[in-house]
């Protein structure tokens, strides 16, 4: 039994597990190995306020633009277009989102410290302490965004775990199924970096 870390908790692995990423459907071309998988060293998780899929109806230009490269470098004007963010262009600029997630987290932490209402753990306020930290320390230039190559299995039981290591992004979708393993669905994110990747290890994940 292999495990994948669940990609809800910020910058901490937790197992879980899930169906072999080589069942024996034919392997995509977006896919990356066991090999690759394997050979991943150094890896930083990458907080969830840091990327985004690509909405469905923007889905098919992002998968023409990751046709023969697995990235690609966006402005924050093609990130507002790709992500559909017209009506909130700022949620292209990685200081604004993770200022925006700051303030989220602040105002759960309000309500159930003082209000009683929801839950509040030692997870919630390590993430929240690292966003306070990297948004001290960040200028607007120092995070831009990329168009990513992803895949997955059921897109709407699941979420992206995404990591940096080294020069490679990787990218997994884990996802709830049974049954005989869904076809893989090519699954485009713009992820906000600090240097440009030269390669991308994208997997799935389906727990069972």
């Amino acid at each position: 039994m292999r495990f994948w870390p669940l990609f809800a908790v910020c910058l901490a692995a937790v197992a879980y597990p899930f169906a072999s990423a080589n069942a024996a459907d034919t392997v995509d071309a977006w896919e990356g190995s066991d090999a690759q998988e394997r050979a991943l060293r150094g890896c930083i998780a990458i907080d969830q306020s840091l990327f985004a899929p690509v909405p469905s109806a923007h889905r098919a230009e992002a998968i023409s633009k990751l046709e023969k490269i697995p990235v690609a470098a966006l402005s924050e004007k093609q990130a507002t277009a790709i992500l559909a963010l017209e009506s909130d262009p700022s949620m292209a600029s990685a200081p604004d989102r993770i200022k925006a997630t700051i303030k989220q987290l602040r105002e759960q932490k309000r309500l159930e410290l003082d209000e009683k209402i929801g839950s509040w753990g030692q997870v919630f306020q390590e993430r929240l302490s690292a966003l306070e930290a990297l948004d001290a320390s960040l200028t607007p230039r120092d995070l831009k965004p990329y168009l990513v190559r992803a895949i997955g299995k059921n897109e709407f039981t699941g979420g992206f775990y995404i990591s940096v290591c080294g020069k490679t992004v990787a990218v997994t979708h884990g996802s709830l199924g049974r049954g005989p393993t869904p076809p893989t669905i090519h699954l485009p994110i713009v992820v906000f970096l600090g240097d440009t990747p030269k390669s991308v290890v994208a997997r799935w994940a389906m727990a069972e």
